[in-house]
């Protein structure tokens, strides 16, 4: 009679603990999964999978750790494109320019042996090339057509600028016009110094190899322009 009477009260008590010990097991079971250290703030701890994470702190990190690409760009802008076989193109010699000049006669029986007045130009073409057509006006009017080699001089000092003074040499031919025209090789060399930024004054030996060599010394202006 006694243990019928205390039955239900100790099934009771053994169900409880049952049910305790299997709550306090499966918590365990979770929190080892999930260890939180005493000194880890609770924001910081990473979000299970499946699950969103909404704290500022993991937002905060999260954006700070994001790095963005680098974006490379090649400005061709800056890139210096120089086609060399620019007709009029400035050279080192200086620039192109048209303009006129007084030939003085040294020697020979043709216009260019006699003073005249003469069309000049200098027409670049290569960074030390350069074509000096000109044309000594007078009854027998004669046409120069020299290939030019410019030189640019360099300054006293490596550290400085080239100097302004562009010698130049060179070969072409000479048209004598008139009854007794006549085409032959000519010789040229002179020097160019720049005035200003529009003018150039030139100064030069023509020799042409005619029947009767003649000689002339130019003495001119030009008026720079730019290519074309």
């Amino acid at each position: 009679m006694l243990l019928s009477r205390h039955f239900p009260l100790a099934f009771g008590v053994a169900t409880f603990s049952v049910l305790n010990w299997g709550l306090s097991a499966q918590a365990q079971t979770y929190n080892s999964d999930r260890p939180i250290h005493s000194n880890q703030s609770p924001d910081l701890i990473a979000p299970m999978p499946g699950t969103t994470a909404t704290s500022a702190t993991t937002l905060t990190l999260s954006q700070l750790t994001t790095i963005p690409a680098l974006e490379t760009t090649k400005d061709n802008s800056q890139i210096a494109q120089i086609d060399s076989g620019d007709v009029g193109r400035t050279v080192l010699g200086g620039s192109s320019y048209v303009g006129i000049a007084a030939n003085i006669g040294l020697d020979g029986e043709t216009a260019l042996g006699d003073s005249n007045f003469t069309v000049i130009s200098k027409i670049g073409f290569l960074p030390n090339l350069s074509v000096r057509p000109s044309a000594v006006i007078a009854g027998d009017t004669v046409f120069l057509i020299p290939l030019t080699y410019d030189i640019s001089l360099p300054g006293v000092d490596a550290l400085d600028a080239a100097l302004p003074l562009s010698p130049y040499v060179g070969g072409g031919i000479a048209i004598a016009t008139g009854d007794d025209s006549q085409t032959d090789f000519l010789l040229t060399g002179g020097v160019d110094f720049p005035l200003t930024e529009r003018f150039t004054a030139t100064a030069g030996v023509n020799v042409a190899f005619f029947d009767d060599t003649s000689i002339g010394l130019l003495l001119g202006v030009g008026y720079n322009f730019p290519g074309f």
